[in-house]
């Protein structure tokens, strides 16, 4: 991402200019905010451009619009494209990433496989290769398509159903004609077209009322990615910034905070079933899409070296000040503050929705191993509250148990504490099926976020995992 998607706090600029905005709930939830509404260009007019242009102009010519969801546009497939900019001061100046989707969206529109093939895919160990249950995947499609069709790589399906009695996550998109139909009709969100930029402003006054726009907008990505119905990670390798002269790729994309958050509120909105499409073949070269499965991104790929808040962010690096083409600097604000709370507040509507949904299915009563079973929604649950930590980690360092008061020091545990906790539950799962209410609110700490870039040895807000 790129600091002309920063934001400031400008109170007294926001009076009158938003009449026409309207208030929407984020992911559900009944909390509602002022957004900025989703502009989106048609497929059609996409794989048209030569060169990607800023929001501004693009609004200009009548190629971006906002979409209604709720009126003339509720049938409207949003593929959402995240990318990395490969420029200072433009989003894709050599046309890198717009060739690069360009070419994978007009193969898939005309039946062409754009997923890569099982050629030097994981394979599962040969005791799990001869079960029954993955045999009968020995002629499925590439594990690619599969993951993103099906929910699941078969390998994944066979862990899930032998730990949780759960046979197969069917997706959506389990029907090739109809993904190809949703890129052949669909439309394209991207930031740079989508998202107001101050990038050509010619005026302090325009830059503040551009940053009041995009702070709008940056409230309203989970709104945006809500209505996603694909999100596409453009990361190919080879490609070069034209400012920093290094290549950028999906390790660089992964690195950019702007770029996490994006997934991270797919992935929350989508309860960690995001099957994001990564397009990270070497540049020019035919499509190869990887997908990534629940269970590969949305737990194994959680960690706190990969959080939304312990990414680089362009506005930091320029010391959070733009200069418009008058030559006035116009200090802006830390895009990393804003996004806290966003991801915190996202957070606790999803959990709250599960309960809600877990207390409606019943099944409190069950030991642990029996109430994920019984209730995807406690399942859902108790992945979320496990890896809260990591997502909304502010820091690298890991959370002094003792110090936050979730443990006795180590010298002062007991075969006791040892045996509660770990011996003495259903299937060893000790201490969850004791109280299950009270197992799921010791997992819960409402902390509210601290702003402050990530420092050694800050205390992030956390709650304790068991």
């Amino acid at each position: 991402m790129h600091a002309a998607r920063s934001i400031a706090d400008k109170p007294g600029l926001q009076a009158g200019h938003w009449g026409s905005l309207k208030q929407i709930p984020i992911a559900g939830g009944e909390q509602e905010v002022d957004f900025f509404p989703v502009h989106a260009m048609k497929m059609s007019d996409f794989l048209a451009l030569e060169k990607l242009e800023p929001h501004n102009d693009l609004v200009n010519k009548g190629l971006v619009r906002p979409l209604d969801f709720a009126g003339a546009d509720k049938n409207a497939i949003l593929n959402f494209v995240s990318h990395q900019w490969l420029g200072y001061e433009e989003a894709d100046p050599n046309s890198n990433h717009l060739s690069t989707m360009q070419e994978v969206f007009k193969r898939a529109i005309a039946g062409e496989s754009i997923f890569r093939s099982d050629e030097g895919a994981f394979r599962a160990p040969l005791c799990l290769s001869q079960s029954t249950s993955l045999r009968a995947h020995a002629n499925s499609p590439p594990s690619d398509w599969r993951a993103y069709s099906k929910g699941y790589t078969a390998v994944n399906a066979f862990s899930v159903q032998q730990t949780s009695g759960v046979v197969e996550h069917s997706g959506e998109q389990s029907d090739e004609s109809a993904f190809r139909g949703g890129l052949r009709d669909g439309w394209v969100w991207m930031d740079y077209i989508s998202i107001p930029q101050t990038i050509g402003c010619s005026s302090e006054e325009e830059v503040l009322r551009v940053m009041v726009e995009q702070k709008r907008a940056i409230s309203s990505i989970p709104y945006y990615v809500q209505h996603a119905k694909n999100f596409w990670i453009c990361a190919p390798s080879g490609a070069e910034h034209v400012d920093a002269c290094h290549e950028c790729n999906y390790n660089t994309w992964f690195a950019r905070g702007w770029c996490r958050m994006e997934e991270a509120v797919f992935l929350l909105i989508r309860l960690g079933d995001g099957r994001p499409l990564l397009v990270t073949q070497p540049l020019g070269e035919p499509p190869r899409v990887k997908t990534l499965d629940r269970i590969d991104r949305a737990w194994n790929m959680t960690q706190r070296h990969t959080s939304v808040l312990t990414g680089a962010f362009s506005c930091c690096r320029l010391g959070h000040r733009v200069t418009s083409r008058d030559g006035k600097s116009t200090t802006i604000g830390c895009d990393r503050e804003q996004l806290a709370g966003i991801l915190e507040r996202l957070f606790d509507e999803q959990v709250e929705k599960l309960r809600a949904n877990f207390a409606s299915e019943g099944g409190a009563e069950l030991p642990f191993m029996k109430r994920v079973s019984h209730s995807m929604s406690f399942c859902h649950l108790w992945n979320f509250l496990n890896v809260k930590n990591l997502i909304l980690a502010d820091s690298l360092d890991e959370p002094d148990f003792v110090a936050e008061g979730w443990s006795k020091p180590f010298e002062e545990l007991t075969q006791a504490d040892y045996e509660a906790f770990c011996t003495t539950g259903y299937q060893g799962y000790g201490g969850f099926d004791s109280d299950p209410q009270g197992d799921l609110d010791m997992m819960v700490s409402r902390h509210k976020p601290r702003c402050a870039a990530p420092q050694h040895g800050a205390t992030p807000f956390t709650q304790a995992r068991s």
